[in-house]
This record gives structure tokens, sequence and C-alpha cells, in this order.
């Protein structure tokens, strides 16, 4: 029996719901119809803006799909980051202290009614797989 754990991040499929907007007029609570394109939205806003002088504040809500899924066997650690594979450019390993390498996020902890987010680079990240594949198993809370 493997480990697993759950993640959620943006629904990327190609058969996912495209990210929308919608614009609520904060005095009214008026809502525009939700729309792929922002221009969209933003003129609806503005109509409004002319038709009701007074009502000048609006609030923008963004629908972005999101997915929860639960990983296969062992830590896959998969993080959406600005390079796209899962890895920050550069950051603080938490498990070794080096600084300047490659990090992924791999969990969090909580400590003494602190919480802090945990990174690993990738040497520490294999050896943490290879530990928990030669472990015993068991289920871990919240994975099934």
């Amino acid at each position: 029996m493997g480990l697993g754990m759950w993640f959620g991040r943006r629904d990327r499929r190609a058969d996912a719901a495209p990210m929308s907007h919608r614009m609520r007029c904060d005095l009214c609570r008026k809502k525009s119809e939700p729309s792929v394109d922002f221009g969209q939205v933003q003129d609806w806003q503005l109509d409004h803006a002319a038709r009701y002088p007074g009502h000048r504040q609006y609030t923008e809500t963004l629908t972005r799909p999101w997915r929860t899924e639960r990983s296969g066997t062992g830590l896959e650690i998969e993080v959406m980051t600005v390079q796209g594979d899962g890895w920050y450019r550069t950051g603080e390993c938490t498990l070794c202290g080096r600084s300047g390498v490659a990090v992924s996020w791999i969990g969090s902890a909580r400590a003494a009614a602190r919480f802090a987010h945990l990174f690993g680079c990738g040497e520490c990240v294999a050896a943490l797989r290879e530990r928990v594949a030669r472990g015993p198993g068991s289920r871990v809370h919240g994975t099934g």
C-alpha cells in the first residue's frame, strides 16, 4: 500500500471550463453576465456607470476552475510555478539548509503555534522519497 497526498491546482485539462470575469456594482449589487472576455464586463461597468452616475465602485469576480486530485504512490510533488516544471528558480532547502538552489514545496508544518511551508532541493526530495519507499507502509491522515 503506497502513500498518497491530496493536492489542489488549477484545472488545465483541455475540457476544463475557461476562466471568466464578472463585474458587480458595489452600490446596487447588479452584476454583469460572466464572460471570458474582460472587455465585455468592463463595457458593462462603463455602461452601468453612465446610466447611474453615482455608481462608481465595482468589484471584479474572477472564476477560475480548480481540481482536487490524489497523487499516486510515493511522494509525488507537483507544484505549478513560474517555471511550470514544479521547481522554483532559487530558494532555501528546509531539509539541508542550502540556499540559492532550485527548491519545490513539499508540505507544511505546524509547531508551537507556528506554521511554515517546507521546501526541498532535488537531492533532499529524492532522499525523502527513498526513505518513504523503504519505510513501513501506513495510511496518512486524509489520504484515504
